[in-house]
């Protein structure tokens, strides 16, 4: 029994206390604990543990329910009722029924039960798995060292059932004991704070980019307070080779030795037909024996490395995220404020596969044959979908652009009124009856037109406008062609010059401005075009919403060079202020998107923004869908955005882009 009392507080922080040691993990010397005469565990692994009991079952927690932390090749997990094992998925009663028997065998009592379907980055490779995780404690206000037991379990009959992005093993436990002083290191309710608590940590995208953060948050003087390892429990037919697919997502340095994958080296049959003296072909045959052998004892080799690489990598995880949960670590940057994760991510492998054809990779006139992947040029192959030839993964911009077009799709949906599918259409997509901008989209600054094409090819309405056609534009479909116009974008011109003017509704400008009523507007990376979107957004008779993805720093009429930014105050700014859940420390690209979101403020849209799952180092998305004013104050608004437009006239540094340089 495991005596509890109160648990050590985390040391004050300061700037001269150490960090987190480097981890450092060791073979145990004894035999797993877990093992019995039927079932070998095996233990690879021991580290010290610098947290107690509490934060080591709150970040296993964590990353039961956020696997993709662990293994770039899982999108999630999706929580399953008690019943488990539904929807054709592999597993057995045992699995899912009583409390499994590893928690007994060390004298520990169930504290919670989690089932979940971890889904796979790559539906059309992977399945879906259902997976059991158990946690076990030591009872708690008994005598003896504290422990815990954390067991995964995945739901399958065999190590082929198994999908690549999960260890081939039948079980997964990850231990933490107390060191053996007999002093507890846990509180009484440490336990159940610990298993509620969750949530520290949100890796976002699976990269771990926040590991390191996470474990050295404070820098305090680390105190080892016990031991963590990692065990499995391998298949009767052994450890299964994952064909060299890491189950973590990073490719493996195998060592140098002939490749598990390599092909049979069996000579052609016109070969074989050659007959040999009787000693020659029985030295032959036995050579054979013997490679084939060796070939397999390589194999099995490659694969028990790969396994312990996999729990080395996971033992890693655990160790930072467990001092960093210790230590009072917060995550600052949340991502699903604005669009749910699970319907954007569902709606992003559907696009992302029926886009699969596009590529990002162009070839630039006169160029040598090398191909070249750059923003602005992506290359429209003019394949059918369903061409073999084809790539079947889109490249960095391509797969932006598809993360962009479902972000908006389901944006529109929850915005706009449902409506009803075209009559007469055959099989109709889930997206045909979402709400979209009566007036449909503007994307200034198209570039490449990519997003435009996207949001056409799924049946949206809106145009594209950029200073020079892309070469990449004529080997669109005609649909996403018409859609794509080339003009030079005069901002200052399509506003009026007084207010009077404007109410009247009635200025020179106005028939030649491409803002129109019930549009939405959007600017994706459209540099000098960026901080203008909330000014041009006032110029309906209605304002209308819009998004923007802000990356190159510029001004109305200037560049952006300041490093930090302080709004004044303002009646319906948000309490916590412009930079809440923006990253640490001071940046020029932080100081402008708040700048971004004070402009957008002064011309009446509430604060919103969104950190998207897109594979850029800018990807903030100011959005711009509720208003704060009454009509009077949109007035207000429109003064505000018609003074900047004159201070821009007057200052006379605005200049319009003409078309330059050779064709891109």
């Amino acid at each position: 029994m495991a005596k509890s009392t109160a648990a050590p507080a985390p040391a004050a922080a300061g700037p001269s206390t150490p960090r987190l040691p480097p981890f450092a993990p060791v073979a145990p010397t004894s035999p797993s604990p877990l093992s019995t005469a039927s079932e070998h565990w095996v233990t690879p692994f021991l580290a010290p543990a610098y947290f107690p009991l509490s934060a080591f079952l709150s970040v296993a927690r964590e990353l039961t329910l956020h696997p993709e932390r662990n293994s770039a090749l899982i999108l999630r997990a999706d929580p399953l009722g008690t019943g488990g094992g539904a929807g054709g998925h592999a597993g057995t009663g045992a699995d899912w029924a009583g409390a499994p028997p590893e928690g007994t065998r060390l004298g520990l009592e169930l504290a919670d039960d989690v089932r979940v379907r971890l889904m796979p980055r790559q539906p059309k490779r992977d399945r879906a798995l259902d997976q059991r995780t158990t946690f076990f404690r030591s009872p708690q206000g008994g005598k003896g060292l504290e422990q815990a037991l954390v067991l995964k379990v995945p739901l399958v009959r065999t190590a082929e059932d198994v999908p690549w992005f999960h260890p081939p093993v039948r079980k997964l436990a990850f231990h933490w004991r107390a060191l053996n002083d007999g002093a507890s290191v846990c509180g009484q309710d440490g336990i159940d704070d610990g298993m509620q608590d969750g949530g520290q940590h949100d890796g976002g995208d699976g990269d771990g980019a926040d590991d390191d953060d996470a474990a050295h948050a404070h820098g305090h003087a680390q105190e080892q307070l016990g031991t963590i390892s990692v065990s499995y429990l391998a298949f009767p037919e052994g450890v299964r080779s994952n064909a060299g697919v890491d189950t973590l997502g990073v490719p493996v340095k195998a060592p140098r030795k002939r490749s598990p994958l390599a092909g049979s080296d069996a000579a052609p049959a016109a070969e074989t037909e050659v007959s040999a003296p009787v000693g020659q072909a029985d030295a032959a045959a036995g050579a054979k024996d013997a490679e084939s052998s060796t070939s397999a004892a390589e194999r099995d080799e490659a694969a028990g490395y790969r396994l312990e690489r996999t729990c080395l990598a996971l033992l890693e995880r655990l160790y930072k995220f467990g001092a960093g949960t210790y230590n009072g670590y917060q995550k600052r940057v949340h991502h699903d404020i604005v669009v749910a994760r699970e319907p954007f991510q569902d709606l992003y492998l559907v696009l992302k596969d029926r886009h699969r054809h596009l590529e990002s990779r162009a070839q630039r006139p006169g160029s040598t044959p090398k191909l070249e992947d750059v923003k602005r040029h992506v290359w429209k192959n003019p394949g059918l979908p369903d061409d073999p030839t084809l790539p079947t993964d889109l490249t960095h911009w391509g797969s932006q652009d598809v993360a962009i077009a479902a972000f908006l799709m389901l944006l529109w949906k929850d915005m706009y009124p449902a409506r009803e599918a075209a009559s007469g259409s055959g099989g109709v997509e889930e997206w045909e009856r979402w709400g979209r901008p009566p007036g449909g989209f503007i994307d200034l600054g198209c570039g490449n037109g990519l997003l435009v094409h996207i949001l056409v090819s799924e049946g949206y309405e809106g145009v594209g406008y950029e200073l020079r056609q892309r070469r990449t534009w004529p080997l669109y479909p005609p649909k996403t062609r018409a859609a794509l116009v080339e003009r030079a974008i005069d901002m200052p011109a399509w506003f009026p010059e007084t207010m009077d003017e404007w109410e009247a509704g009635i200025w020179p400008g106005k028939d030649a401005c491409a803002i129109k009523d019930d549009s939405y507007l959007i600017g994706n990376h459209s540099d000098e075009l960026t901080p203008w979107l909330p000014l041009l957004s006032l110029l309906p008779a209605k304002p209308v919403p819009h998004l923007s993805l802000p990356c190159c720093l510029h001004k109305l009429d200037s560049v952006w060079t300041a490093a930090t930014f302080r709004p004044p105050p303002h009646a319906h700014a948000l309490a916590a202020g412009f930079d809440d859940g923006l990253e640490d420390g001071a940046s020029r690209y932080k100081a402008y998107v708040m700048w971004l979101g004070h402009c957008g403020l002064l011309c009446g849209w509430q604060w919103e923004k969104e950190a998207l799952r897109i594979p850029s180092t800018r990807g903030w998305a100011i959005v711009a869908r509720k208003r704060w004013t009454t009509e009077q104050e949109d007035r207000e608004c429109r003064a505000y955005a018609l003074e900047q437009v004159n201070g821009v006239r007057q200052r006379g540094a605005f200049k319009v882009r003409v078309k330059e340089g050779k064709e891109h």
